[in-house]
């Protein structure tokens, strides 16, 4: 019954972000165990170059408002393209709501 529940559970959220950049409201969902897993390995490759790893958490996280994603990893090269500014707006809405950001980590760190 409990293991039901929480595999039925609709637990992916989203959060509107505006990008005036692009013209548009983007939204950020949270992400799956598995999208957490490949986020940490593109930490450990892309370490040395932050940019390119905010790249990587815009095409990870930017999703409609239902949570489906909006770009997948062949979009990679365009979006790069992109204004920098927007990128990051949108890979730190995404930390944040994840709870990646520093201020949640060290938050979590202090409860410990």
């Amino acid at each position: 019954m409990l293991k039901d529940q929480i595999l039925n559970a609709h637990d992916i959220k989203t959060e509107a972000v505006e990008v005036p950049e692009w013209g548009t409201t983007v939204f950020v969902r949270t992400f799956s165990g598995a999208d957490r897993a490949k986020l940490m390995e593109l930490h450990k490759q892309h370490a040395d170059n932050p940019a390119e790893l905010n790249t990587h958490l815009v095409l990870m996280a930017a999703s409609d408002e239902k949570g489906n994603p909006i770009f997948t990893g062949d979009d990679y090269d365009r979006l790069n393209g992109k204004s920098g500014v927007a990128i990051d707006r949108v890979a730190i809405a995404a930390l944040k709501l994840n709870g990646l950001d520093s201020e949640s980590v060290d938050d979590a760190k202090n409860c410990s």
